[in-house]
Order: C-alpha cells, then sequence, then structure tokens
C-alpha cells in the first residue's frame, strides 16, 4: 500500500545511507519508502507547531527537522519547500508594504496583458531601445540557446517572465518597476545579447562586410538610446548625514532635535555615539514593520507620518521640549527624501505654528534651525 501511495522507487533512486535501491531487498524497500512518509510528516508536523506559536525554540526545531529529514529522503525537500512558503513567505505578509506596493502589481483578467505591455514600454528609456526590440532580441536569444544544444538554459527566461507575470496579478511582485525588477531585466539583457551575437554570427558566415555595417548600426542605436543617461545621476540628491553630523556637531545640552517620518532611519544610524534600538511596529505603517531609535542621545521628537498633521503634532512636541526650564530653546529640523506634499506640510506647519526656521546650508538638503521659539 505504501509503495502505491507514494510511488514505486526506480533502480536509480537511493536509500537510506546512499544505498542503490536496486541493491535493497523487497523489504528494505518498503521500509526505505515508509521512512520517507515519516520524515515527511515530522517535517509537516513541527511546520503545524511553529505556525501555532512562533517561538524561536520550534524555528529551530523546524530547521533542523528539515535539514535531517532530507538527508534520509529526497520527498521531504518537496515537503520542507511548502511550509517554508506558508510559513516564512506568506504568512509573514507586511501589509504596509503591500499597501506601498500595491499600485505597481498588475489587475485580473485581460486587462492585466494590456497593463504589463504599458509597463514595459515605459522601460524604453532605462533599456536604451523601444520594447518592440528588447522583446525581439530575447526571442532571438532563446532561439540560438535552443540550437546551441541548450534547450533547457532556452528556456530560463521565458519561465521567469510567466512566473513574474503571474506573481504581479497574484499582488506578490511589482511588475517591472525597476526597483524590484533588476535582476529579471539583467537576465534578460543576457539573453537578448546572446541572441543579437548569434545573428551577427550568422550574418558573418553570409558576408563580413554586412556583418561589420551592422555591428555599426547596433553599435549607434544603442549609443543614441543611452546618451541622454551619459554623465547624468537621475536619482534624486539626499544628503541626511551632513544634516546629522553638523547637528551633533553643534548640538548643546537641552537642544531639542525633530525628525521627519523619512530621516529618522538615517538619523539614528549617522548619529555618532548613541546606542540603537530596534522596535515592533504594531501600528503596520511602516513598510519595513519596525522602526529604530535612539534610546541615549539627544532630545528627540520624530514625525510619525508626512502629513501635515503628521509634520505639525512633532513641531508642536518640539516646542513644548524646548520651552522647559532645561531647554536650550534651540530645535534642529532634520529632513530627506522631502517632496512637494510634504514640503507643504511643513510650510503648513510652519505657518500655523508662527516659525520662521533659519536654513542652514549644509549639503544638498538643507537643515533647519529653530532658535528660542516664543
Amino acid at each position: 500500500m505504501a509503495e502505491r501511495d507514494f510511488g514505486e522507487m526506480r533502480s536509480g533512486d537511493r536509500g537510506p545511507g546512499g544505498v542503490a535501491v536496486s541493491d535493497l531487498s523487497p523489504a528494505q524497500r518498503s521500509q526505505a519508502v515508509h521512512e520517507r512518509a515519516f520524515f515527511a510528516l515530522v517535517v509537516v508536523e513541527l511546520a503545524c507547531r511553529f505556525e501555532a506559536s512562533a517561538t524561536r525554540r520550534r524555528l529551530v526545531a523546524l530547521a533542523v527537522g528539515s535539514a535531517v529529514a532530507m538527508v534520509f529522503s529526497n520527498a521531504a525537500i518537496g515537503v520542507v519547500l511548502g511550509p517554508y512558503l506558508a510559513v516564512v513567505v506568506f504568512g509573514h505578509d507586511n501589509r504596509a508594504l503591500h499597501d506601498y506596493w500595491r499600485p505597481y502589481y498588475l489587475s485580473h483578467g485581460l486587462n492585466s496583458l494590456a497593463q504589463a505591455w504599458q509597463r514595459f514600454e515605459q522601460l524604453r528609456f532605462a533599456l536604451a531601445m523601444p520594447a518592440l526590440v528588447f522583446v525581439a532580441m530575447i526571442i532571438a536569444g532563446v532561439v540560438v540557446l535552443a540550437r546551441s544544444g541548450r534547450p533547457s538554459t532556452s528556456l530560463i527566461v521565458p519561465i521567469l517572465w510567466i512566473e513574474m507575470f503571474a506573481a504581479g496579478v497574484g499582488g506578490r511582485y511589482p511588475f517591472l518597476d525597476r526597483r524590484t525588477s533588476h535582476f529579471l531585466l539583467v537576465v534578460s539583457l543576457v539573453v537578448g545579447a546572446i541572441g543579437v551575437a548569434g545573428i551577427v554570427v550568422a550574418v558573418t558566415a553570409r558576408s563580413r562586410l554586412f556583418a561589420a555595417a551592422l555591428v555599426a548600426a547596433l553599435a549607434v542605436g544603442f549609443g543614441y538610446g543611452v546618451q541622454p543617461y551619459v554623465r547624468i545621476h537621475p536619482i534624486t540628491d539626499e544628503d541626511v548625514r551632513s544634516q546629522v553630523l553638523y547637528a551633533a556637531r553643534h548640538y548643546e545640552r537641552g537642544d531639542v532635535v525633530v525628525v521627519s517620518y523619512q530621516s529618522d532611519w538615517g538619523f539614528t544610524y549617522y548619529w555618532p555615539g548613541a546606542d540603537r534600538r530596534y522596535f515592533a511596529d504594531h501600528s503596520g505603517r511602516s513598510s519595513n514593520g519596525f522602526f529604530v531609535r535612539l534610546v541615549d542621545g539627544p532630545v528627540t521628537v520624530y514625525a510619525d507620518g508626512s502629513s501635515s498633521r503628521d509634520t505639525t503634532t512633532a513641531m508642536r512636541d518640539g516646542l513644548a521640549r524646548a520651552r522647559s526650564a532645561e531647554a536650550s530653546g534651540r530645535i534642529w529640523i532634520v529632513r530627506t527624501y522631502v517632496n512637494d506634499a510634504e514640503r507643504r506640510a511643513w510650510a503648513n506647519t510652519f505657518s500655523t505654528l508662527k516659525l520662521t526656521p533659519t536654513v542652514l546650508s549644509v549639503g544638498v538638503e538643507p537643515l533647519l534651525l529653530v532658535s528660542r521659539p516664543r
């Protein structure tokens, strides 16, 4: 019965201790099948225990049990993968992170195909070529690999694209966002380059002159596509480090530091000599699932968001602390990655509280200082 349930073991399979199945007696083969089932069930049980109560002890038991099971049973590898996906991947869905990426997922139905192609076309500047040319290069690369005696390798990129498309529709992958798709684009470009090389080789066999002209045309076309990106840095300039180090050098006892929502990580990292602690984010607002704070550094107020309400609340708290008997009356305001909406929020806060901060040009991003607030 066990042999029918788990499939008959072929002569190339291995039993316990690496002994070939063909060297085992019928009784030993049956025992090996039962051992496969036993170790698979052990992994399932350990996974269920960990999912019921995610303690460190049970996590260690699951890891050790899975490692041991895979030594004695090839079938346990698939069983281990299932609990890993259920407990680690799907069991720890960060809702804040999922909400952040929601606009980058693909919709359901036929509209997802049009949406995917639109994302493809938006990459023409990053790829330095039109989307149709990129697709043609990939197809050529797949054909060249298949005709070169690598049919399995040729299927890697098509299967990868299918998987990523499915993950995008399923809300698990921000489809073709450049921040999360570098791996997919680079692998595809490599396969596309193989396709171009294969075409050039095929053309060379017929006419070297035409092949040379083709290579020159490809180089000029790619150069034209990439030319707008030569000697530029399209990523937004950010320099929270200079702000933090300047404030730390000029910090006086009793000063207060107000840190914007996007600056808390850089602030806690760059402030010298302070102890940092990590805390779980139970509000669900942080896409990281946790936040970090200085526990023995300056008097610090952290903004809980980037809206006008958040910035005003943080500044009111900072003003209250700056007016205490022990305070110096100075408030340092550290901000980074400030978009237009947050810039308007801070302007509204300063207007509401009748504050006129001094702008200190310490880097590409200014540091603000409020002295002796009324």
